[in-house]
């Protein structure tokens, strides 16, 4: 076993190791420290640089690795697509894993961090049928309408199913990763609730504190549609361990469908 490869398995096990431990921290709280990243980040990158002295060759495509790294946690911090902390652990991945060693069957690029994100992307597909599956069980158990009491257009009502779920309004006041999915207005006495399934930045707490008021002055005391605060760096870690096992999938399966179609 070559030193090089010693030197990126180290490296591979160190990222593995913090991405599982920061998995824990946005399980539990939704908040991963800082020290998560920078304490091991001056030794993952030790790690690559001995590497690199040993295989400059490597030089250009570790760079590569990092640029594309860079802007994909750029992208996915300011478009929303994920948070801080997912484009923190993309940029940590490059630093550790630049490139693959030796490449699984399924690397079809060598970018470590490139793999990862697709496969995180690729898993969190996975989410919307869960959800619609739960609907579906929700409503078959109780024999109720989905959206019973609730203003929602028709586009609405299709897409709620795939992103939200209801639970009952105590569950809600209890709840620290569940968010109201639904606007209450009152009118004269008369409540009137509406499906919402964006709402501007800054005003989630606003909406959060009016549904909860209402459930607590009785106003629903019924189900509430939630959508749930999910721990996205566990995909981002099921992304990479996927990464260094198979290799990118979703450009392994373009590659295929493009390769069958030619």
């Amino acid at each position: 076993m070559s030193l090089p490869f010693l030197l990126w398995a180290s490296g591979a096990f160190l990222c593995a190791v913090v991405l599982l431990s920061a998995s824990i921290f946005d399980l539990r709280s939704r908040e991963i420290p800082d020290k998560v990243w920078l304490i091991p980040a001056p030794i993952s990158a030790l790690l690559t640089a001995v590497r690199l002295l040993l295989k400059p060759e490597l030089a250009i495509s570790v760079a590569i690795s990092i640029c594309l790294s860079a802007l994909i946690g750029i992208a996915i911090y300011f478009s929303g697509l994920m948070g801080g902390a997912d484009a923190k652990a993309i940029v940590f991945i490059s630093i550790s894993v630049p490139t693959y060693e030796q490449a699984p069957i399924l690397a079809l690029h060598p970018f470590v961090p490139l793999a990862t994100f697709s496969n995180a992307l690729l898993a969190t597909i996975a989410v919307p049928f869960l959800m619609l599956a739960r609907n579906l069980a929700w409503k078959i158990k109780t024999g109720r309408r989905l959206f019973e009491g609730l203003e929602a257009s028709r586009l609405s009502k299709m897409l709620a199913p795939l992103v939200g779920y209801k639970v009952r309004a105590e569950e809600l006041r209890e709840a620290r990763f569940l968010f109201p999915m639904e606007d209450v207005v009152d009118e004269g006495g008369a409540v009137k609730r509406r499906l919402v399934l964006t709402v501007r930045v800054g005003q989630e707490e606003e909406l959060s504190e009016r549904v909860l008021e209402a459930v607590r002055k009785g106003l629903i005391s019924d189900y509430v549609w939630v959508s749930p605060g999910l721990p996205l760096l566990i995909f981002m870690a099921l992304g990479y361990l996927l990464a260094l096992a198979l290799g990118d999938l979703v450009f392994y399966t373009i590659f295929a469908i493009l390769s069958a179609l030619l």
